[in-house]
């Protein structure tokens, strides 16, 4: 689905980026209240340690200041009643101090333990709701792959994302009937006859290759990726994903569509070039796939794994990071709608609903930076960027040498990739619908 601006003009937007919008300042709001509990862990840690460090320290200062005192002390003989009771002095003492060390470590590993144990949940929490976020929604920029394997009788499938600021999530999808990939399907499914020719050997007396007939129609769909400007398909012959049928790769360059024979080696060539018109018929297959898959991707289940820059999200120093990435992809975008926005207060939307109707999608400014409002000064002026505040939008953005070097560009043109994907078209967080008929 497309979106207008508020002005009414095309947007490349495919999805309710104002839901989005907020429920991406919720989730930043719980990311840096999180991480700076984490941080506020980190030290309580290092202080922990150096306190238990210190501890141990005087303790055997006092050690060391027993055995010099009784070594001063006069004693008589060596065999002398008072050399032997120096002697068991020196031994308690040691043995008191080596224990009250051990009590030291013992308690300094608990309290490591339960703080360790609190970080663990902290972050636990910063990826369920990093879950939330991208079960519903695609950040801007995002591009995704679903992919679906042939697991016995069913798929097992995942969508894999990747975002321009370095977010890269995997999400595993719930596929039941009535889908078409509710269980492992054939191609007569989408295309009930398909057929194309390929070299193949046949002949009595002498082998030879020859162009003949192919019958896909028959053929199991056991592997399936598509992504945007690609896809992969893997037709065998067998239900049970076997060693002979065909590999297709679609692009989006010439020549579209490329097949290898899987099997027999002197079944005919592996790799081998088909007509215009077969791939045609190919491309008609890849496009009813694809339109499947995508509806596919919609049901996002459980994350299964989430990396910035390579690095898993669980055990970021910093989750705050993703926040300065997240704001500053989300920022063109906002500012590109602010602009397009007829009421100055207000972030607008509209879509067509049909019937000659549009329906207008917006939000204050005030109701979103009110959920900043629980933020201390300054973790909100981390977004300044989105113009929600009157006081930051006056304020401009800082120079690009002060900005970390850690963080990634911003791409300066805004964009939504979602390969066809649609959000939920719910108008929550503080959203209102406006229909109106004929012009806006």
């Amino acid at each position: 689905m497309s979106y207008l601006y508020g002005d009414s003009t095309p947007s490349p937007l495919k999805s309710n980026f104002i839901q989005f919008l907020g429920e991406a300042l919720d989730f930043s709001v719980h990311i840096l209240q999180s991480a700076t509990h984490i941080q506020l862990l980190g030290k309580r840690m290092v202080a922990a340690k150096e306190d238990a460090d210190a501890e141990v320290t005087r303790l055997e200062a006092l050690r060391v200041s027993v055995a010099a005192a009784l070594e001063r002390t006069p004693k008589g003989a060596p065999e002398s009643p008072t050399s032997a009771c120096a002697k068991g002095m020196l031994a308690s003492a040691s043995e008191l101090v080596a224990r009250s060390a051990a009590q030291v470590a013992a308690t300094l590993a608990a309290n490591i333990a339960a703080m360790k144990a609190q970080d663990a949940q902290e972050r636990q929490a910063c990826e369920r709701a990093l879950e939330e976020l991208v079960r519903l929604h695609d950040p801007p920029g995002t591009i995704a792959t679903v992919h679906l394997v042939q697991e016995g009788a069913h798929y097992a499938a995942t969508r894999r994302t990747q975002t321009s600021f370095g977010l890269a999530c995997v999400m595993e999808l719930e596929i039941a009937a009535p889908h078409p990939f509710g269980q492992v399907a054939r191609v007569d499914k989408f295309v009930p006859h398909l057929e194309i020719q390929a070299p193949e050997a046949g002949g009595w007396l002498r082998k030879e290759i020859k162009d003949r007939p192919q019958r896909l129609e028959k053929y199991y769909l056991s592997e399936m990726s598509f992504a945007p400007g690609a896809a992969t398909l893997r037709l065998r012959a067998s239900a049970d994903g076997g060693a002979h049928g065909f590999d297709v790769e679609i692009g989006d360059k010439a020549p579209r569509v490329r097949m290898v024979r899987i099997g027999d080696p002197e079944e005919g060539p592996g790799a081998f070039e088909i007509s215009e018109t077969d791939a045609a018929k190919m491309l008609e297959l890849h496009e009813k796939l694809q339109a499947a898959a995508i509806e596919a991707g919609q049901n996002r289940t459980r994350l299964v794994e989430a990396k910035l820059d390579q690095h898993t999200f669980l055990q970021l120093p910093d989750p705050a990071l993703l926040v300065d990435r997240l704001v500053g992809a989300m920022a063109p975008v906002v500012q590109e709608i602010a602009q397009h926005s007829l009421a100055p207060g207000e972030l607008i939307l509209k879509r067509m609903v049909g019937d000659h109707r549009r329906e207008e999608i917006f939000v204050s400014k005030a109701s979103l930076d009110e959920k900043l409002s629980a933020l201390p000064e300054a973790q909100r002026s981390k977004f300044r960027a989105l113009g929600l505040s009157v006081d930051f939008s006056r304020q401009p953005p800082p120079p690009p040498e002060s900005r970390p070097r850690s963080l990634a560009p911003t791409p300066p043109v805004p964009s939504v990739v979602v390969a066809g994907a649609e959000e939920d078209e719910s108008t929550a967080f503080l959203l209102h619908g406006r229909s109106s008929t004929g012009s806006p």
